[in-house]
C-alpha cells in the first residue's frame, strides 16, 4: 500500500470520528434542552395549579370569614351587614336623616324621621332588596328600637324613594326608610341589634342636631 493512500485512509478515519463526536454532542445538547423545557413546563403547571388552588381556598376562606359587629358609626360611614340564612353580605351607608310631615300617613306621630341609606351588594350572589335586614331607629342610651313604616303605606308618598328590586354583585341602590318616632336628643340606627338573629350587625349614632 502506498504511503499517500495510507495517509488518506487515516484522514478519513479522523474525519469520521470527529463527525460522530459532533453528532453525539448535538444529540446530547438537544436532549438536555428538551429535558430542561419539560421540567420548566412541569414547574409552570405546578405553580399555576397552586395559584388556582390558593385562589379557590381564599374565596372559601373569605366567604366563611367572620365579620365583627360594628357600633359607634357616624353619619356618612359604611357598615358591613351579614344577614339571612343565605348570609347575604352588603355595605350600608347612612347618608342623612331629616324630619318630615307626611299627610298621607296617619300613625302615632305627625312628624316622621326619614333615613336615607345606600345599600351596596359586596356578596358574590344577587339578592332582592326585600331580603335586606329591616333596620331600626331608637333613642340612644336605651334598648328601644322602632322598625320602619311598611312600604305598602309609602307607595303613594311623594319624595320617598323605596329601596326595591334585585341588587347584583357590585351594584348599589339608594333609598329611604321612614320611622314613626318621637324627637330625642340622640339616636341610634341599626341593621340588627343584640336581640336579633343576625350574623353581623352595624349601628350608627347621631344627635338631633345632625338631623336635617
Amino acid at each position: 500500500m502506498s504511503k499517500n493512500k495510507l495517509i488518506s485512509i487515516c484522514i478519513l478515519i479522523i474525519i469520521s470520528l470527529f463527525l460522530a463526536s459532533c453528532s453525539n454532542d448535538e444529540t446530547t445538547e438537544q436532549t438536555n434542552q428538551t429535558t430542561d423545557t419539560e421540567q420548566q413546563n412541569d414547574q409552570d403547571n405546578t405553580d399555576t395549579s397552586e395559584e388556582v388552588d390558593s385562589d379557590e381556598g381564599n374565596q372559601v376562606e373569605n366567604k366563611d370569614e367572620h365579620i365583627e359587629n360594628q357600633s359607634g358609626l357616624q353619619i356618612g360611614d359604611a357598615g358591613t351587614v351579614v344577614s339571612s340564612e343565605e348570609r347575604y353580605t352588603y355595605e350600608a351607608t347612612l347618608n342623612e336623616i331629616h324630619f318630615r310631615d307626611i299627610d298621607e300617613i296617619k300613625l302615632f306621630n305627625e312628624t316622621f324621621a326619614v333615613v336615607n341609606v345606600t345599600i351596596k351588594n359586596i356578596d358574590d350572589q344577587p339578592f332582592k332588596a326585600e331580603d335586606i335586614f329591616s333596620p331600626s331607629l331608637g333613642e340612644m342610651g336605651t334598648n328601644q328600637y322602632e322598625g320602619p313604616v311598611d312600604n305598602q303605606f309609602l307607595q303613594e308618598t311623594s319624595g320617598i324613594e323605596i329601596i326595591e328590586g334585585e341588587i347584583a354583585p357590585g351594584d348599589s341602590v339608594t333609598g329611604d326608610f321612614v320611622f314613626d318616632i318621637d324627637k330625642f336628643d340622640n339616636y341610634h340606627f341599626a341593621f340588627g341589634t343584640k336581640w336579633d338573629q343576625i350574623f353581623t350587625m352595624a349601628e350608627w349614632e347621631f344627635s338631633i342636631d345632625e338631623v336635617q
